[in-house]
């Protein structure tokens, strides 16, 4: 069995328009289909382009008798290169896992398991805890099953960076600036993420050093943004005047920086915080 994925180096500071990957996609399949049983894409960290063109994808590769492999991934993050995409918090990963489900697609293709050098992994870690691994779960067997599965208790998910995309880094220590590579597609961002699943309506709450900022959220899955704040955010489930659940970020974002670090972390109401070595640290409650 063979499965081909279509992709192009990126060079430093390069960014790689729609076009050029449309292309790389279409030069796979004019290479592979001939021995691969199915032809997908890496794809691209962002919410608007996590490969929208799946359905159409999915028709043209069966009338070859092939099969799509959608791409699925939480953020793509990489220092190395001095680079980032504009993951929207949790955006990029329901989007994803979103186009596969209304795109039929026949295989997906988790990138990746435990590639942290490029902020892609799925693997429980330090950043992002197990809130990537327990939301893909629930996703997962939407896609399985072709329903969505019924939600069974409340559960909080929060995501967030722990500076601005604006905060300035130390040129002694890091002499090149991280680089946008998704403007045309998704803008920076600097938010606050609480990702509800509810078995009823509730209000949802988060505090930040700024405000208190409430929203009303009907059953099931709700995202509710606020602007990045220095601290700990905390958030909150009210439900009939008294709090069902609660919890508080284990990441304080930070005025001040001496490296950029643009890594959208993440947690959950359901999981206790993973006390592992992190700038800056983990903090247990």
């Amino acid at each position: 069995m063979a499965i081909a994925t279509a992709g192009t180096p990126e060079p430093r500071c390069r960014y790689l328009s729609d076009a050029d990957r449309a292309r790389a996609y279409e030069q796979s399949v004019a290479t592979y289909a001939p021995v691969a049983e199915a032809i997908g894409s890496w794809g691209i960290a962002t919410p608007s382009a996590s490969e929208q063109q799946t359905a159409s994808r999915v028709s043209s590769l069966a009338q070859l008798g092939k099969k799509y492999v959608a791409p699925v991934r939480m953020q793509d993050h990489r220092p190395r290169n001095s680079a980032y995409y504009e993951a929207a918090n949790s955006g990029t990963l329901r989007a994803s896992f979103k186009n596969a489900i209304d795109g039929n697609a026949e295989w997906l293709f988790l990138c990746t398991w435990n590639d942290g050098e490029e902020g892609t992994e799925f693997r429980p870690s330090t950043g992002i805890q197990w809130a990537v691994y327990d939301l893909s779960a629930y996703y997962l067997t939407w896609y399985k099953t072709g329903q969505a599965p019924t939600i069974s208790r409340d559960v909080l998910y929060y995501f967030h960076r722990i500076e601005w995309t604006t905060s300035q880094p130390d040129p002694t220590k890091q002499p090149v600036p991280f680089e946008l590579r998704s403007a045309s597609q998704s803008p920076a961002q600097d938010q606050i993420e609480l990702l509800a699943f509810l078995r009823s309506p509730g209000t949802l709450q988060i505090v930040t050093s700024a405000n208190t900022s409430r929203s009303n959220a009907p059953a099931g899955v709700t995202s509710f943004s606020v602007d990045l704040a220095s601290g700990y955010p905390k958030f909150a489930l009210i439900r009939s005047g008294s709090t069902r659940v609660k919890l508080t970020s284990a990441f304080k974002v930070r005025d001040q920086i001496d490296w950029q670090d643009l890594l959208y972390r993440g947690g959950s109401s359901t999981r206790p915080v993973v006390d592992m070595v992190a700038n800056p640290p983990v903090v247990v409650p």
